[in-house]
C-alpha cells in the first residue's frame, strides 16, 4: 500500500495537476504523485486545501488524522458505505456472544503464541534468561483455551503483555535507549512512542481492512 506520512508541523498540502505539494512557511518541501497514493496519515497541525479534500473523497483515498504524537483522532472517508451487506453482517456478528468470544480467543491466542516465540528467539540470540515468562505464557495459552468470558480473555491478554514487556529492554541493542514498562497515554520515552506509533498504524490498517 502506498501511504503518505506527514509529520511537519504547520505544513499545508495542496493539489496541482497530478501532484500533492507539501508546503511549509510558503516553501515547497516535497511533492508526491497522486496516482501512486492510497492512504494519507497526518500527524498534528497539518492543513489540507478544499480541492485536495475533494480529490481524496472522489478517489477513495483514506485520510487518517492523528495527534502530533500518533494518537488516533479520526478519518476522512466518502459518505457512502463500501459494502452495506458486509456492515450488516458485522453488526449481526457483534451481537453474537459466542462469535465474539471465539474471535477474541483467536486473536489473543495468536498474540500469546507470538510473544512466546519472540521471547525464545531473542533470548537465544541475545543471551538472556526468559524461561520464566516463556513458561508463564505457555500456561496462559492453556488457560485461555478454556476461557468462557471476554473479560477473562482480556485478563490473559493483559497478563501476557506484562510478561512479554518485562523482557523487552533485553531486545534493545542501543545502550543509550532503555525501556522500563509499557505506558500508553502519554508514552514517556522513545521506545513507548514508537510502540504506540506502530500500534496506531496497525489499528488503522485493520480498520481499513474490515471497512
Amino acid at each position: 500500500m502506498n501511504t503518505l506520512y506527514i509529520i511537519e508541523q504547520g505544513a499545508t498540502l495542496n493539489k496541482s495537476d497530478d501532484f500533492i505539494y507539501v508546503k511549509h512557511n510558503g516553501k515547497i518541501i516535497s511533492k508526491v504523485k497522486l496516482f501512486e497514493l492510497e492512504k494519507v496519515l497526518l500527524f498534528g497541525n497539518i492543513q489540507l486545501t478544499t480541492q485536495l479534500i475533494n480529490y481524496f473523497l472522489s478517489n477513495n483515498i483514506e485520510v487518517i488524522f492523528l495527534s502530533q504524537y500518533g494518537r488516533y483522532k479520526g478519518r476522512l472517508q466518502p459518505l457512502e458505505s463500501k459494502n452495506i451487506i458486509l456492515r450488516k453482517n458485522q453488526f449481526r456478528s457483534n451481537e453474537n456472544n459466542d462469535f465474539v468470544l471465539r474471535m477474541s480467543k483467536s486473536f489473543v491466542l495468536g498474540k500469546l503464541y507470538n510473544y512466546r516465540t519472540l521471547l525464545m528467539r531473542y533470548s537465544r540470540a541475545a543471551g538472556f534468561d526468559a524461561s520464566n515468562p516463556v513458561h508463564q505464557l505457555r500456561f496462559m495459552v492453556e488457560k485461555l483455551q478454556t476461557a468462557t468470558t471476554v473479560d477473562s480473555v482480556r485478563g490473559y491478554e493483559g497478563n501476557g503483555s506484562a510478561e512479554y514487556f518485562s523482557q523487552f529492554n533485553n531486545f534493545l541493542k542501543n545502550a543509550d535507549i532503555s525501556f522500563f514498562r509499557r505506558i500508553r497515554h502519554p508514552p514517556p520515552d522513545p521506545v513507548n512512542v514508537l510502540l504506540s506509533f506502530g500500534y496506531t498504524l496497525l489499528g488503522n490498517y485493520i480498520q481499513s481492512a474490515i471497512s
